[in-house]
């Protein structure tokens, strides 16, 4: 799978708006089936997203945070 083809489609995630952001959890959401996840959580800009680190992510959804972080780095990292 090309994650760089995941939503919002063709943007930088440190270019991000939070609605952006909340786009990208629910396609995570769905795509890998996640559950307890609350996208609310994640009610920021894609580079208060991109800084935060593994433990950020685990806080927010501790079942899937280690999931939404590799993700967002393998993107990050041009995946």
């Amino acid at each position: 799978m090309n994650l760089s083809l995941s939503f919002p489609a063709g943007i930088h995630p440190y270019q991000w708006t939070k609605a952006d952001v909340l786009t990208w959890v629910r396609w995570a959401v769905d795509e890998f089936s996640l559950t307890g996840v609350d996208e609310q959580r994640f009610g920021m800009n894609g580079k208060a997203l991109s800084l935060l680190g593994k433990e950020g992510f685990t806080d927010r959804v501790p079942f899937a945070g280690d999931v939404l972080y590799n993700l967002l780095h393998n993107l990050l990292q041009g995946g």
